[in-house]
C-alpha cells in the first residue's frame, strides 16, 4: 500500500514532515497514516488507553532520543469539553516525558471551524501556539 491509495485525513498532509523522526499520535490512527508517515522517514507510534504496552513505548520513546512531534488529529471533535481538558494534561504529561525541548505538537482542528481562535485561546493555557493554518493547530510545549 502506498500513501497514494491511503485513506489519510488532510492534517497529516498538512505537516511538514522532516525524514529520521519519531511521532506520538494520540488517539485514532489507521495503519495508512503510519505508512504514510514512514514514506516521508517518520516512524509513528500510537498512544491509545486501550495500548497493554503504554509503558513500554514511552520507554521505547524515551531511549530513542525522544518524540521529534505529536499529532492528536480528533482531539477538538471531542465531547463534553472535559474530555478535551483531560486529555491536553495527559498530552502534557507524556510531552515532558518523550519529547525533546523543541517538539511539535499538531492539534487538526476542523476545516472553517468558527470556534478556533477558543479552540488556540484553551490550547495555549497548556501549549505556546506558532500557528494556524490548512486546519493544523502548530504549538509547541511550553
Amino acid at each position: 500500500m502506498t500513501s497514494e491509495s491511503a485513506n489519510v485525513p488532510e492534517m497529516f498532509k498538512n505537516v511538514p514532515w522532516r525524514s529520521c523522526t519519531i511521532n506520538v499520535n494520540f488517539g485514532d490512527c489507521s495503519e495508512d497514516v503510519t505508512i504514510y508517515l514512514a514514506e516521508r522517514g517518520v516512524e509513528n507510534i500510537v498512544y491509545s488507553s486501550e495500548r497493554s504496552d503504554r509503558k513500554e513505548m514511552v520507554a521505547y520513546v524515551a531511549r530513542n532520543g525522544g518524540a521529534d512531534s505529536m499529532t492528536l488529529p480528533t482531539i477538538l471533535r471531542m465531547k463534553p469539553s472535559w474530555r478535551n481538558t483531560k486529555l491536553f494534561d495527559a498530552v502534557l504529561y507524556y510531552c515532558k516525558l518523550m519529547t525533546k525541548k523543541y517538539s511539535y505538537v499538531y492539534i487538526g482542528t476542523p476545516d472553517n471551524d468558527p470556534h478556533v481562535d477558543k479552540r488556540v485561546r484553551i490550547i495555549s493555557q497548556r501549549f505556546r501556539v506558532l500557528s494556524v493554518s490548512k486546519g493544523v493547530i502548530t504549538a509547541v510545549p511550553d
